[in-house]
C-alpha cells in the first residue's frame, strides 16, 4: 500500500478477470487480422487515428444500443433472465471497447521516439 492505493479497494480476482478478457479479446483481434477477416487493427501503425477513432466509434456503439435494447424491454417489463441477457452482451461489447483502446495504446507504446 502507497499513498496513492490507501483507502482504495480493488477485488484483484475480479480485476484479473477483467485483464484476462481484455487480452483475450486482444488476441482475437489479431487473430482476426491474420486470417484477414480485419485488414488492420488499431495496433497498426499505418492507419490513422481518424479511422482508429472510427472502430472505438462502433464499439462504443455496440455498447449503446444494447443499453438501449435493456432499457426498452425493461420499460416492456421484461423478465430478470432477459435483463440480465443483455448485462451479459454489455459485458462482451466493453471488453471489446476496452481491447480497441488498449491496441491503440499499445501502438502509441510501441513506437519508436
Amino acid at each position: 500500500m502507497n499513498e496513492y492505493t490507501e483507502g482504495i479497494k480493488i477485488n484483484l480476482v475480479v480485476h484479473d478477470k477483467v485483464l484476462s478478457a481484455i487480452t483475450d479479446e486482444r488476441v482475437r483481434q489479431e487473430q482476426l487480422r491474420m486470417s484477414e477477416k480485419f485488414t488492420w487493427t488499431c495496433l497498426d501503425n499505418l492507419v490513422s487515428n481518424s479511422e482508429k477513432l472510427a472502430v472505438l466509434a462502433e464499439e462504443f456503439g455496440e455498447v449503446s444500443k444494447e443499453i438501449v435494447e435493456q432499457l426498452i424491454a425493461n420499460s416492456q417489463g421484461c423478465t430478470v433472465k432477459v435483463f440480465e441477457s443483455f448485462n451479459d452482451k454489455i459485458e462482451k461489447e466493453l471488453v471489446q471497447v476496452a481491447a480497441v483502446c488498449v491496441a491503440w495504446l499499445e501502438y502509441f507504446y510501441g513506437r519508436s521516439k
